[in-house]
């Protein structure tokens, strides 16, 4: 047999690092440093030794604590054998964050390695996520990844450790499945592993490797193989270089590797291509801790507005990193996700508040003292709003990046309330409302047809359901975390009923009772109801107030549901009954649409149900679980878990603690996608009031675009350039796009997803055009001089 013939082995010695889980990050940092004090000693008395860390959060703490080891850190860096992946600055959930974030996560990490170590890790290695959506190869290859590995949440009907995976737009990147994790083998007796239970280790022995190997190969027969030696913070094991060193065989070669070097070695020619995404698993974690997630969307939205603003003010001082990489560090998936003890989740609350701090405090550097109070458009679309300021409500058009003085704002007159039932009536949809407040009919305009089903559940009622999971796991857990069918997917039904009054246990769905409803104002524009229930349980017993909102000049019934959560162990749902039959679900995810079948995933703004002739979008302001099941849109506003099992986590049921959802229903006809991106986006993007100079005050068409399917989702400072990035949204297969620029603009290149140069300077004069494919994200860096 000669040396190619034999089976590659490459080990890669790692450990997976939670920012915050079980423990809060403090906590947890003294096992890590100990972990990379002991790698460093490891590499000085093995040379053939490699070792590969995650995130840059980490090495970043590292590297300021620890000016010492500093030298030995670059050495081992340069020669390739200590390897940086992801490298982005902590590992996120990659389904809850928006698109910025998912590229700045990357731009915050690589910028730092780039000029602390003069290196660009081109692997993205995502150890511990429950979900990778269709845009990710496209995302990751503009941020500079060559490949793409992954534990959780294979597909399968795929199951295969290498492939080509093909996104939403067509963009390929080479991607590996880690088939047996991250974790594959350590010594368990003398490894430190703090959550040990949730990985399935098999040991360190020769034979152990072996099978574990050959096991491996199964799921591809290509004669290079992966292992991790580590799992989550096990500490690095000296022994593994002794027994890998004294090993010789005929059939197999041990080496140490990287995961990068790994990737290389891979026969890509005769792999296969998969497109599609490949999601999901662990759907508690979607709305467990629901303030954390709502909280992050408000802020990183409030970031958009802040960098946009700047940008149109002409201040390229101001400085949104701190921020950044503040909510960055929320964004870590079991933060997100909501997974953690007590002091995790009093630690994100603190820092979030920080965040806001200081948002606000660039906010104001922006701000003209002797201005006037306007209202800003952060988005780059016309808008009509109804706001409220003191006492009085307010209609405002406004135009792309544009600014209304309060002076100029129509003041709404009120007029008599009617009584319920009535009937509400615009130009988009004719609403029968009854007297509870529920919609009983909802006709669209442009279809004459009625959405609503007119069963037994409202449009629009809350439920309850009985919920003895933890935040993992709706229902049931906890999860046996190192298993096989725990890194597939887990798209089971999600419906409305649950079980029956004459099953031993009772898995019903409970609606929430004594429903009363009333019309608490009424203007020119607007129609205001308010709805009083009750949700009652047993013990579980407290009082529901939703607001229903219809106005003349909008397609949008918007609510706003508050409640203070009491007892445990359950989740609330709304649900919309529609009388649309055998529909096509489609979702927004970063950057696109994905059609989706009847389980429970984390969608961005909105989620729709529609046929050939009708359809309806639910659109969420921070609560990601949307379904559709049996013509039923469901969103799960609310869950009250812990894992009080696994640590200390009372404060998950979010007892006392209360908690508001916005939310919204559009009724459209089909081929409307523009209409519904633009209501989610405004949704979630309110107008901001500042004081500005009477000169901003003023129409604004630049950085706009002249497609209505080519959005802005970026628009920020990079030094003294401009960064614009905008995205097609609907999968218009060729757009012809031009962007309108301001006249001191004289050049322009296209850049990277990281902001970076990649082409010529280009002369322009007040516009620049671009051809677009399906679903295609574009970055363009406008240059002053």
């Amino acid at each position: 047999m000669t040396q190619n013939d034999k089976v590659q082995i490459h080990i890669v010695p790692s450990f997976h690092y939670d920012v915050a889980y079980l423990k809060t990050q403090e906590e947890y940092m003294h096992h890590c440093f100990d972990n990379i004090h002991e790698v460093l000693n490891i590499m000085d008395q093995y040379p053939e030794y490699h070792f590969t860390l995650e995130q840059v959060i980490l090495v970043k703490q590292y590297w300021q604590r620890f000016p010492d080891k500093r030298e030995k850190l670059r050495k081992h860096i340069k020669e390739g054998r200590l390897c940086l992946a992801p490298g982005m600055h902590a590992m996120p959930d990659m389904n809850l964050p928006d698109g910025e974030s998912m590229f700045m996560q990357v731009k915050v990490g690589k910028d730092w390695l780039k000029e602390t170590f003069d290196v660009n890790p081109t692997a993205c290695y995502i150890a511990d996520c429950w979900g990778h959506p269709a845009q990710l190869p496209q995302i990751m290859t503009q941020a500079g990844y060559d490949y793409y590995v992954f534990w959780r949440c294979m597909r399968r009907d795929v199951m295969t450790n290498d492939f080509i995976w093909s996104g939403l737009d067509g963009t390929k990147i080479k991607t590996h499945w880690l088939a047996r994790g991250y974790g594959g083998i350590t010594s368990p007796e003398i490894a430190q592993k703090i959550n040990v239970l949730d990985i399935d280790f098999s040991g360190i022995t020769i034979d152990d490797i072996i099978e574990l190997c050959e096991e491996i190969r199964e799921y591809g027969d290509q004669n290079v193989v992966m292992l991790f030696n580590g799992g989550d913070f096990a500490y690095p094991d000296i022994t593994v270089p002794k027994t890998i060193s004294k090993y010789q065989d005929d059939q197999y070669k041990i080496q140490f590797s990287t995961v990068e070097k790994h990737m290389q070695s891979v026969d890509w020619d005769k792999t296969k291509i998969y497109g599609g995404e490949f999601n999901t698993a662990q759907q508690g974690t979607f709305t467990t801790n629901i303030i954390i997630k709502q909280t992050i969307r408000e802020l990183v939205n409030h970031i958009h507005a802040l960098e946009r603003l700047a940008v149109l003010s002409g201040r390229s001082d101001i400085d949104t990193l701190a921020m950044w990489e503040n909510l960055l560090k929320q964004q870590f998936h079991d933060i997100i996700c909501g997974s953690m003890c007590d002091g995790g989740v009093q630690d994100t609350y603190t820092e979030m508040r920080e965040a806001r701090k200081l948002i606000y405090a660039e906010m104001e550097k922006i701000e003209d003292k002797h201005g006037k109070l306007a209202y800003f458009n952060a988005m780059d679309i016309s808008r009509s709003e109804i706001i409220q300021k003191d006492c009085l409500k307010y209609k405002i058009d406004i135009s792309p990046f544009g600014f209304v003085s309060v002076n100029q704002a129509r003041i709404l007159k009120e007029t008599e309330k009617q009584s319920l039932p009535c009937v509400f009536e615009n130009e988009y949809y004719e609403a029968v409302i009854d007297a509870s407040g529920y919609i009983s009919t909802l006709k669209d305009k442009v279809t004459g047809e009625n959405l609503t089903q007119g069963l037994e559940i409202p449009f629009g009622g809350i439920s309850m359901q009985m919920d003895y999971g933890d935040p993992w796991l709706n229902f049931n857990g906890p999860i046996s975390g190192g298993s096989v069918e725990s890194s597939l997917t887990q798209n089971s039904r999600d419906p409305y009923y649950r079980g029956t009054k004459d099953d031993f246990v009772d898995r019903r769905t409970f609606p929430s009772t004594q429903v009363t409803a009333r019309v608490i104002e009424q203007n020119e524009e607007e129609l205001i109801i308010e709805q009083q229930s009750l949700m009652q349980f047993w013990e579980i017993e407290f009082p529901i107030t939703t607001i229903i909102t219809l106005s003349k000049s909008s397609t949008l019934i918007q609510y706003k549901t508050s409640f203070v959560p009491h007892g445990k162990n359950y989740r609330m749902r709304v649900a919309f009954p529609t009388s649309i039959d055998d529909g096509v679900i489609r979702h927004e995810i970063a950057f696109g649409i994905q059609e989706r079948d009847q389980a429970e995933y984390p969608v961005q703004n909105w989620i729709d149900y529609a046929d050939n002739n009708k359809g309806l979008a639910l659109i969420n302001r921070g609560i990601p679980a949307n379904n559709v099941d049996e013509g039923i849109m469901m969103l799960t506003l609310f869950r009250s878990v812990a894992m009080e099992y696994k640590t200390d986590s009372l404060l998950s049921y979010n007892i006392g603690i209360p908690q508001c959802f916005e939310y919204a229903i559009m009724p459209h006809s089909t081929d409307n996608d523009i209409n519904i991106i633009q209501n989610a986006i405004a949704f979630n993007q309110p107008l901001r009031l500042c004081q500005v100079s009477s000169e901003c005050i003023k129409e604004n068409t630049n950085y706009t675009t002249d497609k209505d399917n080519v959005i802005v989702s970026g628009l920020r400072y990079q030094d003294k350039s401009i960064f614009v990035r905008v995205y097609e949204a609907i999968g218009k297969e060729k757009t012809t796009c031009n962007i309108k620029i301001p006249e001191d603009i004289k050049s322009y290149c296209i850049a990277d997803g990281l902001q970076n140069a990649i082409g010529e300077k280009t002369a322009c004069s007040y516009t620049i055009n671009i051809q677009m494919r399906a679903f295609e994200i574009a970055n363009i860096l406008l240059y002053k001089e």
